[in-house]
């Protein structure tokens, strides 16, 4: 089992040992490589770890026992990837807390974002995305902290779904942290 925790990293839960290991990477003793929090935590079909950091997207090989370390901004902004999935291509996609909606190709190495405009209506809400869940339908639904989106991958628009205090259907408030489809279909949504 796999665990990440703020301020300790990624772990290791050993059935067997009944013991954690933790990882850490540091290559050039400096705070720049390092890992302390991890926000999300997946495993490729080749067995490979990803996970969400403070200071971007990390891999892990086990098998060769290597780490490697992927941003999507320079050197002294912000890389926070809060969210991952992977999806049946094998591609990655990212909730980061500042550049929106992020898709990362592994084999090429490139970073694609969607992010909010506000001359546009069916871009993001929100560059905090905070959740990322694909339905039965290949529909993506985006929490973020300014409300819930409904992503259509095949034409890169999004429908924005908030709280209105005059209509008690909507969204109880606007900052969704997680999401979940069940059985039958239905979404349920952990705001804030």
């Amino acid at each position: 089992m796999w665990v990440g925790a703020a301020w300790a990293g990624l772990n290791k839960w050993d059935r067997n040992k009944q013991k954690f290991k933790r990882f850490s990477f540091d290559p050039d003793n400096s705070v720049d490589g390092k890992f302390n929090r991890v926000y999300s935590i997946v495993e490729d079909p080749e067995g490979i770890i990803w996970f969400g950091t403070d200071n971007g997207l990390y891999s892990y090989n086990r098998f060769s026992n290597e780490f490697k370390n992927y941003k999507y901004n320079s050197m002294g902004k912000s890389n926070r990837v809060r969210h991952i999935y992977i999806d049946e291509y094998g591609i990655i996609w990212l909730g980061t807390l500042t550049k929106g909606l992020g898709k990362f190709n592994p084999l090429s190495g490139l970073f694609q974002f969607y992010s909010n405009d506000i001359n546009n209506a069916a871009s993001i809400s929100s560059n905090r995305v905070m959740f990322i869940l694909p339905d039965k339908n290949d529909i993506y639904w985006i929490g973020t902290v300014d409300g819930l989106n409904r992503f259509d991958k095949r034409t890169g628009n999004f429908k924005r779904y908030k709280h209105d205090q005059n209509n008690p259907h909507s969204l109880s408030q606007d900052e969704v942290e997680t999401l979940y489809e069940d059985r039958q279909g239905r979404l349920w949504i952990g705001t804030y």
